[in-house]
């Protein structure tokens, strides 16, 4: 069974210019609180915490917005704080996917102002659930770098040599 190392047990000094570094348990860094042992409860737990409060606010306008609006403003403000990040706590436990999900029904609920507990639902809104948006974001990331790394890509290449069989014109 995997166990989390005890950092705190031992004590590691060190120092830049003769000033000693202050040991951190937390730190956040571009938005990501970051714990001495690469867990990621307390980020998680803060994340949930203002997307919450964010949804509790939103819900006092809920009455006076239209459909598209209230969406606009979940993936805005809420959908966007979940992925930001995503790839560096990826892969993410499950008991900590698990409230991500949460949050995303909760903001779905806001959107279509029904109890929303189902997958279905966040597909209707053109969302994917949080394991499947956290894969769908990695394959982006990596798609992104095999593009910068060689250049003109097979994807560039490809996509040219069906436009170009489409119109009948020579790549």
């Amino acid at each position: 069974m995997a166990s989390t190392p005890s950092l705190h047990l031992h004590e590691i000094s060190l120092a830049v210019d003769g000033k000693l570094l202050e040991r951190r348990r937390v730190t956040k860094l571009l938005g990501l609180h970051i714990t001495e042992n690469l867990t990621w409860n307390d980020h998680i737990k803060q994340l949930s915490s203002t997307c919450y409060s964010t949804l509790v606010t939103l819900k006092k306008i809920k009455n006076f917005t239209p459909f598209y609006l209230r969406k606009q403003l979940a993936e805005q403000l809420i959908l966007f704080k979940m992925d930001h990040g995503d790839l560096v706590f990826n892969p993410l436990p499950d008991y900590l996917l698990s409230r991500l999900q949460m949050i995303q029904f909760s903001a779905a609920s806001f959107v279509t102002g029904k109890n929303v507990n189902s997958a279905e639902t966040l597909l209707k809104l053109n969302w994917l659930p949080m394991r499947e948006c956290k894969d769908f974001n990695l394959l982006k990331a990596t798609i992104k770098q095999f593009i910068h790394r060689t250049g003109r890509s097979m994807l560039q290449l490809n996509y040219i040599n069906q436009l170009a069989a489409y119109a009948r014109v020579p790549a």
